[in-house]
């Protein structure tokens, strides 16, 4: 009879487990445990019965994240993030893209990012933050481009949507960036 992989899984499963007990100690001579030897993780070594040796490790769930396994990936990670002034759901939504995981191993959400924030003192985002009159790239705000074309900021608003003017925004929720040309500055004061 040939034995696959796939007869190897047929046995494992149909077997009780009383029968699973006995093929792991068939294979398995003992085995090594250590919870402290790495922060957040479980070290274990394997004695398997032909001799042979296989250590591994396993990232554990973890009460506080000052146990965390990767704490200073996480926190610097976190900072970095918050200097981009990204906002807590951006935070939670690149931690999780990037294989972060919380201190109980699941997905992060904007009320977590928060609460790191909180306990390392990482500065967030403020969306109201005083939004300055021109920026580096030359573009202007809402309300100062509006002034010089002596219109309205609803005004000036209508005619972005309606793609008279040209606007970007960093992320949902920042301020606008609209461009405006020197001739377009300049037909207004005439």
């Amino acid at each position: 009879m040939v034995y696959t992989a796939n007869s190897g899984i047929f046995l494992w499963r149909s077997a009780s487990h009383k029968d699973k007990k006995e093929i792991i100690r068939l294979l398995i001579s003992h085995v090594i445990v250590e919870q402290d030897r790495e922060q957040g993780k479980i070290w274990f070594q394997i004695n398997w019965q032909t001799g042979a040796i296989s250590q591994h490790t396993f990232i554990r769930i973890v009460s506080n994240y000052d146990f965390h396994a990767h704490k200073e990936d996480l926190q610097q990670r976190l900072d970095e993030l918050a200097e981009q002034h990204l906002t807590a759901p951006e935070i939670a939504h690149v931690l999780n893209d990037e294989g972060f995981q919380t201190a109980r191993r699941k997905q992060f959400t904007p009320e977590i990012v928060n609460q790191l924030r909180r306990k390392w003192s990482i500065p967030s985002y403020y969306r109201h933050a005083r939004t300055p009159d021109r920026w580096a790239d030359g573009s202007y705000s809402v309300n100062r481009a509006a002034q010089l074309l002596g219109i309205s900021a609803g005004c000036l608003r209508k005619r972005i949507k309606k793609g008279h003017l040209k606007a970007s925004q960093r992320r949902k929720g920042a301020s606008l960036h609209v461009f405006l040309t020197p001739e377009m500055i300049a037909q207004h004061k005439k």
